[in-house]
């Protein structure tokens, strides 16, 4: 459970960001949820209706919670002691025609008075806090949904509110519509105004932030171990939290109400034996897991990763590859040198971008990196947990970054280096379109390379060498060249310890496989000028055949090299410098070739590619003289 400890830790170390509104995230104070506000109620002390304001797009706020209340069911609901939907918090609601949800069917009064008589036993433990006895001296009056009416924010038909907006009528929708489709879901929040005195509204006030967790720990008794803090007078969490993941709100990560199951029956007569924690260090873990998810996470549908460093200091989001970072700290263009290595100038670029991590995190601080998934809607696994020293986090990082470093096309004529995100890379090798299942797989192999520094797997090595090689599949050129740029990118960091690839072309190189990929960029780029003479715009030969090319490269060459002919002749006609380049760059090259490698027609490997997208580079990039004069 140390990971759970280092939450806990985590919370304690960043105290003074609990009920910041100004953050990135909301991190919770203890038996504390979120809800959307749809509805600000005001009062003055007395606990008379003030006004009543709708927020269009919804408002994020704090509100006190119960463990039951904060795991609540459509099959089990449970009332939140002061801010809730409005049939928990107003006790007119059936009066006008109001639905609870199935869960109350058979006591419909149910929700509104579990509501009043926690706010009711809580302002009693307070005597003196005038915002919770006005709102309870409010609703002990039970008329809030006829003084929203009166208001203009809910309206009635016959007597019974209108509970959905007919898109029909030719008057303008009420601002309550904005935001909800149901009246029934609206949701309502509490000012508490006196006159001549700056208020906040309760959402705001860590007063009542600090009224509710004093009351509610005061409740509960039954001391137990806490498997997590080590302590034997702690109390015992009843529930744990849900609403931690995104994507799977309803997935508990710590649950053991499966009675009827194998969940611990068998080994402990009840859930406690199996686990016990106590509500503090449950609160403490969920919340701090839930604002580090928000604030610096990674998500995909119901995959949550996350990294950070226990003292709450800032460290680089392992998830989102160079685009965080200030382009100008890493945008490298490279030389047209051969003796020039754009990746190790960016590996310099980097490092140097994560000095100030290193100075700020030390040698000692710790990195915590977990992986969590839903494999059903309520319960959630811990898929992935490492824990490092900021040092080994940063050094893996920055190997990562060095080692899967590529140029991508950007907006302008040139391309960059770039290092793609995980998601990205998923995407350019199975398609923008492809399975969330093959996305979600591909992230959590490529977890480990990032941080564990191992090797990326040969199969995803070869997908994205199999989709580079098949140009004229994709509905869009910038989408075949990330994806280029991506096998290129992941041969590179795939053959580190074999061989040390560099950015730009290596016309020493003589492998067999790097020389017919710069074969096939010149076939490429000599009939592109060619057509570009009749403004012809269409896949070359060498586009077309590029997959055949890769599975049986010499006798497809051959198919290829035939059919350069008519459009040397267009070259002679129109501009006879280029055709002399082109055929002495086409002998430069294939005199390379040992004689067995050329005739060899086995497949190529994603080295090809390389040669393929560095010889393109060569040509391309602003720098060479040689075709763009």
């Amino acid at each position: 459970m140390s990971w759970m400890q280092l939450l806990c830790e985590t919370y304690d170390n960043v105290q003074h960001k609990v009920g910041d509104y100004n953050d990135e995230a909301i991190l919770l104070p203890l038996f504390h949820t979120t809800m959307t506000c749809n509805i600000e109620v005001t009062l003055d002390e007395n606990g008379k209706f003030i006004q009543a304001d709708v927020f269009r797009e919804g408002k994020k706020i704090i509100i006190p919670c119960t463990e039951s209340s904060a795991g609540r069911s459509g099959k089990k609901p449970e009332a939140h002691p002061l801010s809730d939907k409005l049939q928990y918090v107003a006790g007119d609601f059936r009066q006008y025609g109001g639905d609870v949800t199935s869960g109350f069917k058979k006591k419909p009064e149910e929700p509104f008075c579990q509501l009043f008589k926690q706010l009711e036993a809580w302002s009693e433990a307070f005597p003196d806090n005038y915002k919770l006895r006005a709102v309870k001296c409010y609703l002990e009056k039970e008329s809030l949904i006829e003084d929203l009416i009166n208001a203009g924010v809910l309206f009635k038909s016959n007597g019974i509110l209108i509970k959905e907006w007919d898109k029909e009528k030719k008057n303008s929708k009420p601002p309550i519509f904005d935001s909800i489709k149901n009246v029934n879901d609206a949701t309502v929040g509490w000012n508490v105004h006196i006159a001549g005195e700056p208020t906040e509204p309760l959402w705001k006030d860590k007063e009542i932030h600090k009224a509710w967790m004093s009351y509610y720990e005061s409740r509960k008794l039954q001391p137990k171990l806490c498997f997590i803090s080590g302590r034997s007078d702690a109390v015992s969490a009843e529930q744990h939290p849900k609403k931690i993941l995104k994507g799977a709100s309803n997935a508990k990560i710590i649950s053991s109400n499966d009675e009827g199951g194998f969940t611990f029956l068998g080994r402990f007569i009840t859930a406690d034996e199996a686990c016990s924690i106590s509500a503090e260090a449950s609160q403490k873990m969920h919340n701090a897991l839930s604002w580090l998810i928000d604030r610096q996470g990674y998500h995909n549908g119901a995959q949550n990763i996350v990294a950070w460093a226990v003292s709450g200091k800032s460290i680089p989001k392992i998830m989102e590859g160079t685009d965080q970072y200030d382009e100008e700290d890493y945008d490298l263009y490279a030389e047209i040198d051969e003796d020039y290595d754009a990746g190790q100038d960016f590996g310099k670029a980097f490092s140097s971008s994560l000095a100030g991590y290193r100075t700020k995190l030390g040698l000692t601080e710790r990195i915590v990196v977990l992986a969590f998934d839903a494999a059903t809607s309520g319960r959630a696994a811990l898929t992935y947990y490492r824990e490092l020293t900021g040092s080994d986090f940063l050094d893996r990082l920055e190997r990562w970054y060095s080692l899967h470093a590529w140029f991508y096309p950007n907006k302008k004529d040139y391309s960059l280096l770039r290092v793609r995100s995980p998601e990205q890379i998923a995407k350019d090798i199975y398609g923008n379109d492809a399975d969330d299942n093959i996305i979600h797989s591909v992230v959590h192999r490529l977890l480990p390379c990032i941080v564990d520094g191992s090797m990326v797997s040969f199969d995803i090595v070869i997908a994205a060498r199999n989709r580079a090689s098949r140009p004229t599949s994709f509905k869009k050129k910038e989408d075949w060249e990330n994806t280029l740029s991506t096998a290129c990118a992941m041969f590179r960091g795939y053959q580190n310890k074999k061989e040390d690839y560099k950015m730009n072309l290596e016309k020493s190189r003589i492998s067999r496989d790097y020389l017919y990929g710069r074969l096939l960029a010149i076939a490429e780029l000599l009939e592109k000028k060619a057509l570009s003479f009749a403004n012809e715009k269409r896949s070359t030969t060498a586009e077309r055949y590029m997959q055949q090319f890769a599975e049986r490269p010499f006798s497809t060459w051959r198919t290829i090299e035939l059919s350069l002919a008519p459009y040397k002749v267009r070259l002679q006609s129109n501009a006879p410098g280029l055709k002399i380049i082109f055929d002495q760059k086409l002998d430069e090259v294939q005199c390379l070739f040992n004689a067995d490698d050329f005739t060899n027609n086995t497949p190529l490997s994603g080295e090809f590619l390389l040669g393929y997208h560095c010889q393109r580079r060569h040509f391309f990039e602003k720098g060479s003289n040689e075709v763009n004069s």
